[in-house]
């Protein structure tokens, strides 16, 4: 019979018993049906929008679509429609939405519509301009491939996001797709964690945390700018020996050649007169320990101990706290604000992702402003920029002297159980900069062989045009 012949075009192996919802027929189907059921009442076709993300890139902030749940109706979505489930499309879920009509549809004793009446217009949402470069976050992403981990670009002179990158990456096409394309399955239990956007993801954070520590010694007088002290290979602390990452005792040093050599050594003797409660002080002054208010709900807040509690802590807790070790953790957006804040002389603003709604720019926003001398920002500044020149970030020497004055800090976190995290915060060019670039890798190992490489493709990208042609610089 016709329903046999309908099952068929459809693809189903019966005639169904119960209301049945085909999705995504071909237009051949679409055509077999209209002739077959051109009389009946009971089978329907409907057109219906599907999210698509054309560019390939961008995936966590942007976010992805699903089916609205219970709890979309509930608050007055459409059932059938969708919902933001993650990024920005979860964020602003309802200025993208807008608000839905309602129609009163008039119907015979058949169940024919007979008419319809508007009740209240449908209110179209609103257009979205976000902040994002699409070739630097693209350079992102290509420099990330195959690695666990996070890169950010941020504008320091306002806040604004250029970059925000995660690795792995994935396709939110599919998820927009009805049925559910079978790939998703696969994100939810891949141990890699695809879906979870690093960039916001709390870490240990290691020696880029150790600009914090100087400014908490500097701002409480426990050293100046011109204090110098020894970086053994080992320092004593009670009946312990804390090492440094160097196999040679070094120094003496001052702060800016410290911070360019991330000597752990020194930084351990800094930390006892100084004691933790100024470390924790001046990390809560710099955007640590909370949401940086970007806008993402997956966003953490990090953490940090408290100062009360780091009060009471013995030396050589203090002392390895001094380093970004211990019970700390930090994320790649807030390490990213703490630079652009130093960067800044202490004017911290609020990173943000979208620059208009609709036809209104988003203001910049100054979350604080740290109170500090500004010698002490450019003391930290100088480290980072010696970093480059002779210390530990000397891989960008070449891109430094050939293309732009680049500033940075390596730093290698330890982790339990695993291999160390992978960092490194850059700004340039150092004397008015404009792009500050943080790189992590989860795991990864060394900050300099593993993230620093991953932020020099950001950097040939946004000051060359090209992620690679850095290497065509001159030897």
């Amino acid at each position: 019979g016709r329903w046999e012949r309908i099952s068929g075009v459809l693809g189903l192996e019966s005639v169904p018993s119960e209301a049945t919802t085909l999705f995504n027929i071909t237009e051949t189907q679409q055509l077999a049906l209209m002739e077959l059921t051109a009389d009946l009442d009971n089978l329907e076709v409907r057109s219906r929008t599907e999210r698509f993300y054309p560019a390939g890139v961008a995936a966590h902030l942007i976010g992805y679509v699903g089916l609205a749940d219970e709890g979309d109706v509930i608050r007055g979505r459409p059932k059938g429609s969708e919902a933001g489930r993650a990024g920005l499309e979860a964020a602003l879920d309802d200025t993208l939405w807008g608000a839905a009509g309602e129609l009163l549809l008039e119907v015979d004793a058949r169940g024919h519509a007979v008419g319809a009446r508007e009740l209240r217009s449908p209110v179209p949402g609103e257009d979205l301009l976000l902040t994002i470069d699409s070739d630097l976050q693209r350079a992102c992403e290509q420099a990330l491939a195959g690695l666990r981990g996070a890169c950010v670009a941020l504008d320091p002179r306002n806040g604004a996001v250029l970059a925000l990158a995660s690795a792995p990456t994935f396709d939110p096409n599919l998820f927009t797709r009805q049925p559910v394309a079978p790939q998703v399955v696969g994100y939810l239990t891949d141990p890699a964690q695809p879906l979870l956007n690093r960039a916001v993801q709390s870490f240990d954070s290691g020696s880029v945390f150790k600009p914090v520590t100087a400014l908490a010694a500097l701002d409480t007088g426990t050293i100046t700018t011109r204090s110098q002290f020894m970086a053994p290979t080992a320092f004593r602390i009670g009946n312990r020996l804390f090492h440094n990452w160097a196999t040679e005792n070094m120094g003496p040093f001052n702060l800016e050649q410290a911070i360019a050599w991330s000597a752990n050594t020194w930084f351990y003797q800094v930390s006892i007169p100084l004691g933790g409660r100024p470390i924790i002080e001046w990390a809560q002054q710099l955007g640590l320990g909370e949401r940086t208010g970007l806008g993402l709900e997956e966003e953490r807040r990090g953490r940090l101990p408290d100062p009360d509690e780091v009060a009471t802590w013995r030396a050589g807790d203090v002392a390895n706290l001094a380093i970004g070790q211990g019970p700390m953790l930090a994320t790649p957006i807030q390490i990213a604000n703490m630079l652009a804040t130093i960067v800044n002389d202490g004017t911290m603003y609020r990173p943000h992702l979208v620059r208009q709604v609709g036809d209104s720019p988003v203001p910049t926003e100054v979350v604080r402003t740290l109170r500090a001398q500004p010698e002490f920002f450019q003391a930290l500044r100088n480290g980072m920029r010696r970093a480059v020149t002779e210390g530990t970030a000397r891989r960008l020497k070449r891109f430094s002297e050939q293309v732009a004055t680049v500033a940075g800090k390596t730093g290698t976190a330890q982790t339990v159980g695993g291999d160390s995290h992978a960092w490194f915060m850059s700004f340039a060019p150092f004397e008015r900069p404009e792009i500050v670039v943080v790189a992590f890798v989860q795991n990864g190992g060394q900050g300099s062989e593993v993230a620093l490489p991953v932020a020099r493709q950001v950097l040939s990208q946004y000051f060359l045009g090209d992620p690679n042609a850095w290497q065509n610089l001159r030897r």
